[in-house]
């Protein structure tokens, strides 16, 4: 069975990730018509939320429902009593900005970070700022698209946080981005995304790509 009642229910609360659109979010509602590549994908993060370790990012294109995966993850998660913290990464910077102001900065990010030490963490929309551009690799004469900028230094301050967070505590991680893996960790830079020695190294990281037909 791919989907089972454990992971099926939903959340008590709407999911902080998309608010009411995806409150009522399960796996067993989600369309399975692209292929055996979709459900591959969808019996994996089925399989992360029954037993969350690691980490894993979802690659693909606009449309393709990676945050509605996320969010049926995130609602499972809720009904379980596995409770989480799921959002745009914008909002995380937004609230956490927030947070820090209204305490009058005594809150740093990684005081406010640490407060997910025990949970499983959910972020949606890495690298949507991604500036790309293309261009002729040296080596082989072939186009191919590169990062124009790094990040933002909130964006940066924020994910190296997490990511550290993680590896400390063995946080589990769920994300989703529309870069491919090869952008995204250019986009995350070396201490993060380094093949070799990376925090997505050190947390076993495992890419999946969402490759099928999108739905807009």
């Amino acid at each position: 069975m791919l989907f089972d009642d454990f992971i099926d229910r939903q959340s008590p609360q709407p999911t902080k990730v998309l608010g009411h659109d995806f409150q009522n979010a399960v796996f067993k509602r989600l369309d399975q018509s692209r292929g055996q590549e979709q459900k591959v994908v969808f019996k994996e993060v089925a399989s992360w939320v029954r037993h969350p370790c690691g980490a894993i990012i979802l690659c693909g294109g606009l449309g393709v429902g990676k945050t509605q995966l996320l969010s049926c993850a995130s609602n499972a998660l809720w009904a379980v009593g596995r409770f989480q913290t799921g959002a745009r990464l914008k909002t995380l910077i937004d609230e956490s900005a927030a947070i820090r102001s209204r305490h009058y900065a005594k809150s740093t990010f990684e005081s406010i970070i640490h407060q997910f030490v025990h949970k499983a963490v959910l972020i949606d929309e890495i690298g949507v700022s991604a500036k790309i551009g293309k261009r002729v690799n040296e080596k082989t004469g072939a186009p191919e698209k590169y990062i124009i900028d790094t990040m933002e230094n909130k964006e940066w301050e924020i994910l190296n946080l997490f990511f550290d967070m993680a590896t400390q505590f063995d946080t589990p991680m769920l994300m989703t981005t529309n870069l491919n893996e090869h952008l995204f960790r250019q986009f995350l830079g070396p201490r993060i995304a380094d093949a070799s020695q990376g925090r997505l190294k050190e947390l076993g990281a495992v890419f999946l790509e969402c490759k099928w037909q999108g739905y807009r």
